[in-house]
């Protein structure tokens, strides 16, 4: 597979309790940066794949410095899939890159996994079949709501994520988004950046409330569904 040149990005996540979540707000709004908001904010819907040996999980969940996760994201209110994008998220070490292929879906509804899958490998070229192809199994659909700000030269993007919820997929032939599981009440605060706007990001999150924390909403939802 080839692959065009990645638009590289410096990542850093920060997790905090739910009710930290307006304190943040104010803290990036309060900022003399001049973080403004970027976009409205919304809903982020995603369907994680991965392999049958738990692959993207046990590296995430073990930091290997060099993977991969495959996802297909739509937005709005919908709790099914709908049009959207198939989604990898490639990381090396300290940045990453995103590999996006657009999507259009009609299905019906509570679709069986088998269509969705079939439907989104139609859709996208032969790079994004490759993906879907090696991470075939459906894990879980989570969503939350997002808000997004940039900052006053642009060097620096930031999102809030809230009022997380996640529903096993592994046991089910449908999509199934009628029980959610009981997730932690936690805002995740992430920024990106240009590797060469690496200092500047260092800078302004100095006085940042709280501290950097690994975190991977894939992972933690996952962990939830398996009662880890």
């Amino acid at each position: 597979m080839i692959e065009t040149q990645p638009d590289v990005r410096f990542e850093r996540k920060f997790v905090a309790a739910g009710d930290q979540y307006h304190h943040l707000r104010w803290w990036l709004r309060a900022r003399p940066d001049g973080f403004a908001t970027a976009y409205p904010p919304r809903r982020i819907n995603n369907a994680y794949f991965d392999r049958g040996s738990y692959q993207s999980f046990d590296e995430s969940l073990s930091g290997v410095s060099e993977r991969d996760k495959v996802r297909y994201r739509w937005y709005g209110p919908h709790d099914e899939p709908r049009s959207g994008q198939l989604e990898v998220k490639r990381r090396r070490n300290r940045v990453g890159w995103k590999l996006t292929f657009p999507v259009e879906l009609d299905l019906p509804e509570r679709p069986r996994w088998s269509r969705v899958l079939s439907d989104i490998s139609r859709s996208v070229p032969a790079a994004g079949r490759y993906w879907l192809a090696h991470f075939a199994v459906p894990m879980l659909i989570n969503r939350y709501q997002r808000e997004y700000f940039v900052s006053a030269d642009g060097s620096l993007r930031v999102t809030l994520d809230s009022c997380q919820q996640a529903f096993d997929q592994r046991y089910s032939s449908f999509v199934n988004t009628r029980q959610a599981v009981t997730l932690d009440d936690v805002v995740v605060m992430e920024v990106k950046c240009a590797p060469d706007d690496v200092d500047a990001a260092s800078e302004v999150l100095s006085d940042l409330p709280i501290s950097v924390s690994r975190h991977s909403k894939y992972c933690s939802s996952l962990a939830a569904l398996a009662g880890l």
